[in-house]
Order: structure tokens, then sequence, then C-alpha cells
């Protein structure tokens, strides 16, 4: 089992930004991995400190353009 794509996807599902079979595919694989729920409950844990704390705010150009490369780094 590859952890690593899945550890990769994880990011993409807490922004929601994964196409839904990618979706289900992560949350069948989180359903029967105690590795990968807790990679995702650690990964939560930190967007939720950041969040509060985070004063900057990227722009939207900014955010498109990490968006498009994360996921073309990811296929």
């Amino acid at each position: 089992m590859n952890h690593e794509k899945y550890k990769e996807m994880l990011q993409l599902l807490l922004y929601d930004e994964l196409e839904q079979k990618e979706k289900i595919e992560i949350q069948d694989h989180l359903a029967t991995c105690s590795e990968c729920q807790k990679e995702l409950s650690d990964l939560q844990h930190l967007h939720s400190t950041l969040k509060h704390r985070s004063i900057f705010e990227p722009s939207d150009k900014a955010l498109m353009e990490a968006r498009t490369e994360l996921k073309s780094k990811l296929n």
C-alpha cells in the first residue's frame, strides 16, 4: 500500500480540493488505516491552530496558482 499517495491527498481533502472519486478513495482508505487517520488528525489540529494565528490572507490568484501546481505534482 502506498501511504505517501494517501498522505499527499490528505491536504487536498482538508481544503475540499479532491474530485469525487478521489474523495471516495481516500475515505475508503481512512476507514481501515490507523496511520493515515492519525496523520489526518494531526493535520486538522495543525490547520486549526494556524487558522487562529494567521494574519496573512493570500490572494485568489495565489491560491489558484498553488492549487494548480499541487494538482499537477500529484498526477
